[in-house]
């Protein structure tokens, strides 16, 4: 296995490292799974883009803010997913960042490779001094018996283990709210009931963090084309254009989880609309 990943990037006079989790590729069918055939095959080809295996990833992001507590977004998914993912905690050790100095964990939605590395190997809360963030909505469906009774047996076997295990550390959050200084939580729904972003600010610089909402950089062109995963597509997608209006009208840097690393970039218009541009 390769060594960690990490990609520092500064909003104002915030730093945010970005944390690579593992490689990932999914089929175009997938990532792009309501899309005409025909369309998405051209744009690919287009794009010199291998329809059987998209390059993907899985990234979170600790943020140091100007009080200096330290925020994770997303935990990753903790080797409970995906074959060659879980090295966020070893990209946490790169940095010096010890999992005890983790004050607040924003967790974008509870599917399992955001989910997984909440908890440690030995079954125990990962990040012990942490209030974790998760979005009313989300909350509700994923400890509803009737939801996890209805869902994938593995997905709701993790969640039946994680979820009461950082209930004690919990942060119910809808709608906008600052859960640390310069860090407000972003609601995005669609992807799952409450998933859930955030806007980092400081001074007149913005990063907004896009969680799931976006599975793919070519989904900032085509916000039309959903995620299989997408719960309520039409949800996602509205989701999406809200997103793409306010990363313009900010001028904001994007970090998205699942685009490849450094997973960080901006949103541009360009000959076909709006275009991906990774940060260099």
């Amino acid at each position: 296995m390769t060594e960690a990943r990490i990609h520092t990037t500064r909003i104002g006079a915030i730093e945010a490292t970005i944390l690579d989790d593992g490689p990932l590729t999914v089929p175009a069918t997938f990532m792009f799974a309501d899309a005409d055939g025909c369309r998405r095959s051209a744009v690919l080809a287009e794009e010199g883009l291998d329809p059987e295996a998209l390059l993907a990833g899985l990234s979170g992001m600790v943020v140091e803010t100007e009080a200096h507590e330290r925020v994770l977004l997303d935990g990753g998914s903790g080797g409970r997913w995906h074959p060659g993912l879980g090295q966020l905690p070893e990209a946490l050790a790169r940095i010096d960042c010890p999992a005890h100095a983790i004050d607040v964990v924003v967790v974008s939605h509870a599917h399992p490779d955001h989910l997984g590395g909440l908890l440690d190997e030995r079954g125990r809360v990962r990040y012990p001094n942490a209030r974790h963030v998760v979005g009313t909505d989300e909350w509700a469906h994923w400890t509803s018996d009737e939801f996890l009774d209805a869902i994938e047996p593995a997905w709701a076997e993790l969640a039946r283990d994680v979820l009461p295990k950082i209930e004690s550390r919990l942060h119910l959050t809808s709608g906008v709210c600052e859960i640390a200084l310069g860090v407000t939580t972003w609601p995005c729904p669609g992807h799952t009931p409450g998933h859930i972003g955030a806007r980092i600010s400081s001074g007149a610089e913005t990063l907004l963090w896009v969680g799931d909402a976006f599975g793919h950089p070519l989904g900032v062109r085509y916000p039309e084309w959903s995620v299989a995963t997408d719960m309520d597509p039409a949800r996602a997608e509205r989701s999406r254009h809200q997103l793409i209006g306010a990363a313009v009208a900010l001028d904001a840097l994007v970090f998205g989880n699942h685009f490849p690393f450094p997973a960080v970039g901006r949103i541009s218009a360009g000959p076909a609309g709006w275009d991906w541009i990774e940060a260099s």
